[in-house]
């Protein structure tokens, strides 16, 4: 009797709710909340090299506001070299004669009146004062005419508009359409009847048959800021300054280019010291398009160029 007592209570007591209890499960790291880590894999497309090559053209070449494409030497080159022993000089201006060689830019023989200036100092203020007040012409015309030198290496442009007949006008905003007789340098002669220019245009509405092209480069190296890039660098950079118009100074191109060399925020491994297929390229792009070419046509050009040039990604 007691023993059947004993298992009945035994029975109560494992029926109980306390009895029946389970100790709750402890939740695995993974499952607190607060505490999950979530992995997102963000993933994006690569620019083509078509993409690159045709932003590098867009940013690279500056248009000109009266005649509307890009501007190019149509006129031989004169280029000279100053600053330096006459060893470096030469240096730097053989190098710019070799690559407008094979870019497709013509150049005089020595002894040409100048109408390219390459000039090294370690005073470019003091120069540019000087200029300006000799020759402010030297500085450039038009809206890219300024008397301040903000970058290592700098360069002004003198522009000038060619029509359908040949043509030329010089670009200006502030100094009259003309160099005065005697005043600077690769002077340009104004086209027009009584002094009032004229201009011939094709009707199209594709292309009107006009061009514009440099009448001076005057490039200013500042030996105090160019660092230690080599001698060879920096003249494979103001070769580009003074083959093509630019004021893209401190954008760091994703293509391999000699524009990299003085950019600021650019890093080491994009500043190369030597001018690169890509740029010869884009040079012989600008140089192959004719006189009338529209800026489209020029871009197309200069694009189609390079792509056949550069490796596809």
């Amino acid at each position: 009797m007691r023993s059947a007592v004993r298992i009945a209570v035994l029975a109560l007591v494992l029926a109980s709710p306390a009895a029946r209890a389970q100790p709750a499960a402890v939740p695995a790291a993974s499952d607190t909340p607060g505490d999950a880590t979530e992995t997102v894999t963000v993933t994006g497309e690569k620019p083509s090299q078509i993409a690159i090559i045709h932003n590098f053209v867009s940013t690279f070449s500056v248009t000109s506001a009266t005649a509307g494409v890009i501007t190019r030497w149509h006129a031989a080159i004169c280029p000279t070299v100053v600053g330096l022993t006459p060893q470096f000089n030469d240096v730097v201006l053989q190098d710019l004669r070799k690559v407008a060689g094979m870019v497709g830019a013509a150049a005089k023989a020595a002894g040409c009146k100048p109408n390219i200036i390459i000039t090294f100092t370690g005073e470019p203020d003091a120069l540019l004062t000087a200029a300006k007040e000799k020759n402010p012409y030297i500085l450039g015309t038009g809206a890219s005419r300024n008397f301040t030198m903000t970058h290592p290496v700098q360069a002004w442009y003198g522009t000038a508009t060619m029509d359908l007949r040949g043509n030329v006008t010089q670009d200006s905003d502030d100094i009259g359409m003309t160099n005065p007789p005697g005043k600077g340098f690769g002077t340009l002669p104004m086209a027009g009847v009584g002094g009032v220019p004229t201009v011939a245009r094709e009707g199209s509405l594709i292309r009107d048959g006009m061009a514009s092209t440099f009448s001076t480069v005057f490039v200013v190296v500042d030996l105090k800021k160019v660092g230690a890039a080599p001698l060879s660098a920096i003249a494979d950079y103001v070769t580009m300054l003074a083959l093509a118009q630019t004021d893209s100074y401190d954008r760091c191109e994703p293509l391999p280019s000699i524009s990299n060399l003085m950019a600021d925020g650019c890093s080491a491994d994009k500043k190369v010291t030597a001018i690169t297929p890509s740029d010869i390229a884009f040079l012989r792009g600008v140089y192959k398009t004719a006189i009338g070419d529209s800026s489209l046509q020029q871009q197309a050009n200069i694009n189609a160029e390079m792509a056949a040039t550069v490796p596809a990604n």
